[in-house]
């Protein structure tokens, strides 16, 4: 064959390869299929659409219309709309709130699941859940709208939760999970923490507030009393000192207006309304909740007196002790007060008894002190204990009369009605002499920790006037 002829057929099987290409790209373009991917496999989602912080990011069209935008979350609806704040924490049902235990998940749970203003039916189940758990409901809902991890088989509803976790559980509540995290540091959450994003976003948002040096301690366990002072911020309420304390008290045994979140327990605790619906000034509160019956009601080392009428007493005795304006017992001098409850922080524990304590307090003056010569009263003149016990307190040393007083203070700031006296002792030839004593069935007991010290000195240990009868007395007291 002649090479022209050659020639014309590979030309012609040219232009025959060029034309059935051209006619499948137009089969294809007929079909919908983009040109760049004959011959390619088809990419998937997961391939074309970037992940942005754990979260698919929309995919979008050349002219940059959204066609896979995931659904805007929609935080659910809190408690305090138009000003009416319901209580969302109850005690632990033995009259307490236990402000500074740590908060466990099923606490946390139910109080996030308290303030929601119509929590849905959904619920996710745990092997470590009982249906029947006062919890379960709280634990399952959160759990059902991803504000707790629904895939594991336990949840361990009474463990602990860390500060970074507890404002993690805020966050997914309140933004969901597809959430921007501002570019905020902290010196004590690294980049790389677990929580890291969540607390950057709660800070962001007012939540949550660092120390003075701006750490925010993650991974340290939470107070209830902590979590109570979040949640009222994620739902708008203020607590009005003013009308709490002009109107009613705590109703909790464990918790008094000298704790530092005694007003956001208060606010979380008491139903109550707002002047409007932004907050303001309260307008009304369920006082009549907070009534106890009439009695003595120790928290701590203060106590105060609820009268008849379900109201503390203020300014105002019962019996031979006083409550100040603020409820509280006092002796009406701070200084007094300040040493007595310094003393007794470190010589009573909260299981003990009364009659315990009051042996504590006793020992502690007998054996605490030395003798030192000082002034001596009238019969019947007690004008002296304030100073005599300043000195006891301040010098360690003083007389009869300084133990005296030391124990009487110790002895009415755990409750007793006690009287100091100022008499005399001894069968012959009676000598001043202070002591203290307490009305007891009628009877008035009495206490005398200066002689005791004194006769254990001499090696007498057989003597004790802790609790006595005067008619048991080894020597005549004279009143």
């Amino acid at each position: 064959m002649r090479w022209s002829d050659l020639f014309k057929k590979a030309t012609a099987a040219i232009l025959g390869a060029v034309l059935l290409v051209s006619l499948l790209a137009g089969c294809m373009a007929a079909n919908g299929l983009s040109e760049d991917y004959a011959g390619e496999e088809t990419a998937s989602v997961e391939d074309t659409v970037s992940d942005r912080d754990g979260v698919l990011a929309p995919e979008t069209t050349p002219d940059g219309e959204d066609i896979t935008a995931a659904p805007v979350y929609t935080p659910p609806a809190l408690i305090g709309g138009g000003g009416v704040h319901p209580g969302y924490i109850l005690g632990n049902g033995a009259g307490g709130v236990e402000p500074d235990q740590e908060l466990t998940l099923a606490q946390a749970a139910v109080m996030l699941y308290r303030i929601l203003a119509a929590p849905g039916p959904e619920r996710a189940a745990f092997s470590d859940v009982s249906p029947n758990a006062w919890y379960a409901d709280a634990i399952g809902y959160l759990a059902a709208i991803d504000v707790l991890d629904a895939s594991a088989w336990n949840i361990e509803p009474n463990r602990a939760v860390t500060r970074g976790e507890f404002f993690a559980m805020i966050t997914y509540l309140l933004a969901g999970r597809a959430f921007e995290a501002p570019d905020i540091t902290f010196p004590d959450v690294p980049a790389e923490h677990r929580y890291a994003r969540e607390i950057a976003y709660a800070v962001s948002r007012g939540w949550i507030r660092g120390d003075d040096h701006g750490n925010i301690m993650p991974d340290k366990t939470l107070t209830r009393a902590e979590a109570v002072t979040v949640i009222n911020r994620l739902i708008g309420a203020e607590p009005d000192r003013a009308y709490m304390k002009n109107l009613f008290f705590s109703p909790f045994s464990d918790l008094f207006a000298t704790h530092w979140a005694y007003y956001d327990i208060m606010e979380a605790a008491v139903a109550h309304t707002h002047a409007s619906a932004e907050g303001g000034p309260w307008t009304a509160a369920d006082v009549e909740s907070l009534k106890k019956p009439e009695g003595f009601y120790f928290t701590g080392l203060d106590y105060y007196y609820i009268g008849a009428d379900g109201m503390p007493l203020r300014n105002a005795f019962q019996g031979g002790l006083y409550f100040g304006a603020d409820g509280l017992y006092t002796s009406g001098d701070a200084v007094i007060d300040g040493y007595v409850k310094d003393t007794l922080r470190g010589i009573i524990t909260p299981s003990m008894t009364p009659m315990e304590k009051l042996r504590a307090a006793y020992v502690y003056t007998r054996d605490s002190f030395t003798y030192l010569r000082r002034h001596y009263y009238e019969m019947g003149d007690t004008s002296w204990a304030v100073q005599e016990a300043t000195t006891m307190f301040s010098t360690k040393r003083g007389n009869c009369y300084c133990f005296s007083s030391v124990f009487y203070f110790l002895a009415r700031q755990l409750g007793f009605d006690a009287m100091l006296i100022s008499g005399k002792v001894n069968n012959r030839n009676p000598v001043p002499h202070a002591w203290v004593e307490i009305a007891e069935n009628g009877e008035m007991i009495m206490y005398d920790a200066e002689l005791e010290m004194a006769e254990r000195k001499k090696g007498h240990m057989q003597y004790n006037f802790f609790h006595m009868a005067y008619d048991e007395t080894p020597w005549r007291y004279w009143r």
